[in-house]
């Protein structure tokens, strides 16, 4: 894969627009990134900037403002590095956002999945 990806660790559903407010993707664009040939993911990176006037920058501006103190984790899944929001009650993680899952495997239970691996294992 030549053309990285564009998140920035402040992973979190805008729940009007199914973007992620830290990359502007979709849930499929994150699962498929990997899969995406350089130039569909030429394509999405040029989406990009117009995505980003669709939000509502309270929220955004929220998350991002909160990302820094998010903890590191690793994928239970794959082993790639991710943040995690979650402190307490009242803040929590970027994934609430998605739907709840059933741990399809016991290392799953184990520990929490990257945005990439959670949306995959949504669709």
């Amino acid at each position: 894969m030549s053309l990285e990806s564009p998140c920035i660790k402040v992973c979190s559903l805008d729940a009007t627009t199914g973007l992620c407010v830290g990359c502007l993707r979709t849930i499929d664009e994150i699962a498929g990134w990997v899969e995406l040939t350089d130039a569909e993911r030429a394509s999405i990176l040029r989406a990009l900037p117009t995505r980003r006037a669709r939000l509502d920058p309270g929220p955004v501006d929220s998350a991002r403002a909160s990302a820094g103190r998010w903890m590191a984790l690793r994928c239970s899944r794959c082993g790639v590095g991710f943040a995690c929001g979650a402190r307490d009650r009242e803040t929590v993680c970027w994934c609430v956002s998605y739907p709840p899952l059933q741990p399809a495997t016991a290392a799953e239970s184990q520990g929490c999945l990257c945005p990439a691996c959670l949306a995959a294992a949504t669709r």
